[in-house]
This record gives structure tokens, C-alpha cells and sequence, in this order.
């Protein structure tokens, strides 16, 4: 790696235990609102301190000024997004929508994008209609990237377009979703069910390139990756808080430096999804170096890594299946 991709490393080493959150919000007490840990990732984004970091690196600094578990995640979320779609603006808050009453598989997708014809008569425009059931963030996005359907294409399968839907906007009614699961942390963060009632967006709204292969096939791994990389983020400012043994702060370095070679990869090569797990094994066998240094009167801190740790498996399910398609990808060479 580079100097400038060590960049993040250097910037970790560097800190201390009373630089662990930004200066105008360190008085907040938690837990904090899902606006001032915004104000403070915005902060953060905008900084000129940070005008060499990249998703990777944004995703670790997010992750050592988060306040809590919610928002480690939260803050890896965005990255995964800006990774993948770089020219969105840091400043606001993206939900990723592909997931429908029937699933998320790219056959799944009914809510469509048809052309329409505005007042004006403007033939330039587009009508979303459907429904998305899994709205990180809710009411609180600013801005929603909605997968939907074209039409079948000539083998039969949905031709998928991504598209930009600012919140609040005419046609879009966003509504309270109850999680399958119970996570704590998520429901700090909130989501929603957003129906898309003739939602009217531009030519610009549209993002270039097949959603499915370009958007939503590699957003799972930039997802683990850049969640990952926050994580780390929180561990090394809590070694740094706890005086936790060089050793482990090393190997969370170690950590950090691999997941962002990962994350500067192309996320659809099967190299990268076993280097994946490896990296997973990685971070739950540091887990188990850590769990004796935690201070046992800190039980947020605690509830925190267990939170953590429930991130990480939720979604081992779709990792086992990328997993094994990878190395039966090295097998039949």
C-alpha cells in the first residue's frame, strides 16, 4: 500500500482518548439523536482535515466518533452507498430500497418507472409506482435510491434502473416498518415502508447503468466491508479509552489495512468474498482477545460489541452463499 492509502493508520495512531468525539457536540450526553450524529457525520465528510480519506477511511473516522452501535453501522452504510455511487453528495442521508413484500431478489421487483407526462407536458419525465418495505432510516432519509422495473428484457428477466427520490416529494408516503428481527441498534436508527404513489422524477434522477450488476449485486459486500471498517474504528478508539495491550490495537490496524485494500477492489470477484470470510475469522477471533479488557462496570460498551457482533451475522445466510460460489469458481478452473 501506499503512503496515502497508510494514511488512516498514521491518523489512528495519532489520536488520543479526549479527541473521541468532534468539539462541538463532545458535551452531548447519550444517547444522541439521528440528528446531532448527523450534524456530526457531516462535520466529519466536509472536514479539510480528512481531504485525503476515501470511503474506506471515511467508514474508520465515522466509526471512532460514533456514540454508539447504531450509528458504527450507520456511518458504514453511507460509505457502502458513496462507494459505489461516488457522485452522490456526503451531505445527506441515502436509503438503499430494493426489498419488496415478495423479497429482494432482482425477479421480485415490481415497483415500476414508466415515462410520464407532467403538467407542462414535459415528455422528459418518469412516474415511480410500488412499494419498498425496508427503508433504513425511514423519514429520516434524505434521499431514497430506489431499484424498480422497466420491463422484461428478451430473456425474460426484469431490467432493473436505480433512481434518485428526494424526501419529502409529491407521491411518496413514507410509513413506520417493524424489523423481522429485534435489534435494538437498528431500531435507533429507524425504518419505513415507502409507498411510491406516481412519484414524478427527471432524466437526472436516473442513475447510468443496469441497477442489478452495477448497484445492487455488489452492495451487499461493499455493505460487510465498509461496516467492517467502522467497527474497527470503534474498537481502536475504545483500546485507545481502556489502554488496551499494543498487541490488540495492532491487530486492529492490521484489520483496518485489510479490509481497505478489499474495499478499493471490484467487490463482484470471488477473490474477494473469500478474502472476506478469512477477514471475518479475523474479527471474531479478535473479539475473543478483547472481551477480557473490557472494564466490568462499562455494560454499555459490552451491549455495544454484542450489538456488533449481531450485525455481523445477520446477514451470514447470503456471505455462506457467496462464499461458496467463489471457491467453486477456483474449483472448475
Amino acid at each position: 500500500m501506499s503512503r496515502q492509502q497508510l494514511k488512516i493508520l498514521d491518523w489512528l495512531l495519532t489520536q488520543d482518548a479526549t479527541t473521541d468525539l468532534p468539539q462541538k457536540l463532545r458535551q452531548v450526553s447519550p444517547p444522541w439523536t439521528f440528528k446531532e450524529w448527523h450534524q456530526s457525520y457531516r462535520q466529519i465528510v466536509e472536514s479539510k482535515q480528512f481531504h485525503w480519506a476515501d470511503t474506506a477511511d471515511f467508514a474508520v473516522i465515522g466509526g471512532f466518533h460514533a456514540p454508539s452501535a447504531a450509528y458504527v453501522f450507520a456511518v458504514g452504510y453511507q460509505m457502502a452507498v458513496h462507494r459505489l455511487i461516488p457522485q452522490i453528495s456526503f451531505d445527506k442521508f441515502y436509503a438503499f430500497c430494493v426489498a419488496e413484500q415478495q423479497g429482494g431478489h432482482p425477479s421480485k421487483i415490481t415497483t415500476r418507472l414508466a415515462p410520464a407526462t407532467d403538467v407542462a407536458g414535459d415528455t422528459t419525465k418518469w412516474q415511480l409506482i410500488g412499494e419498498k418495505t425496508f427503508v433504513t432510516g425511514g423519514e429520516k432519509a434524505d434521499i431514497l435510491l430506489v431499484a424498480a422495473t422497466v420491463g422484461k428484457g428478451e430473456d425474460g428477466r426484469n431490467q432493473l434502473q436505480m433512481v434518485l427520490v428526494k424526501q419529502p416529494t409529491q407521491g411518496l408516503i413514507m410509513s413506520p416498518f417493524k424489523l423481522p428481527i429485534d435489534l435494538p441498534m437498528m431500531q435507533e436508527i429507524g425504518h419505513g415502508r415507502a409507498l411510491l404513489d406516481k412519484v414524478i422524477v427527471g432524466e437526472s434522477d436516473i442513475l447510468p447503468g443496469d441497477a442489478y450488476t452495477t448497484y445492487i449485486k455488489p452492495f451487499r459486500t461493499a455493505e460487510d466491508l465498509h461496516i467492517l471498517a467502522a467497527f474497527a474504528g470503534d474498537l481502536f478508539r475504545n483500546g485507545i479509552r481502556y489502554q488496551w495491550p499494543s498487541e490488540i490495537k495492532a491487530q486492529i490496524l492490521n484489520l483496518v489495512a485489510a479490509i481497505r485494500m478489499l474495499i478499493i477492489s471490484d467487490f463482484t470477484h470471488p477473490s474477494v468474498h473469500i478474502a472476506l470470510s478469512g477477514l471475518e475469522q479475523q474479527f471474531a477471533h479478535l473479539m475473543d482477545l478483547i472481551e477480557p479488557h473490557w472494564p466490568t462496570n462499562e455494560k454499555s460498551q459490552q451491549q455495544n460489541l454484542q450489538a456488533q457482533q449481531q450485525v455481523l451475522q445477520g446477514a451470514i445466510p447470503a456471505r455462506i452463499k457467496r462464499l461458496d460460489a467463489a471457491w467453486r469458481y477456483y474449483s472448475s478452473r
